[in-house]
């Protein structure tokens, strides 16, 4: 095995772990958004906390419920 293929092979693992990173991260960003929309006092919190309107907190929340519903892919 020369230099070439040993580079190769580093650059293909190094693709598939940033690849699982991503995947986990992504994940776990979906789990969040998800208990945030579903636990009222989460919710309230967060609207509290970035300082929404009642009424731009409602119309976000109802966004992330449609969006999250989705099936995901790779452009959302």
């Amino acid at each position: 095995m020369d230099w070439n293929e040993i580079s190769e092979d580093i650059r293909k693992v190094e693709c598939r772990t940033f690849e699982k990173v991503i995947d986990n991260a992504t994940e776990d960003l979906i789990t969040d958004l998800r208990s945030l929309i579903t636990e009222d006092g989460a919710w309230n919190g967060f609207v509290e906390a970035v300082e929404l309107s009642s009424e731009e907190g409602e119309a976000l929340r109802d966004a992330l419920k449609e969006r999250l519903a989705q099936d995901p892919t790779d452009e959302n």
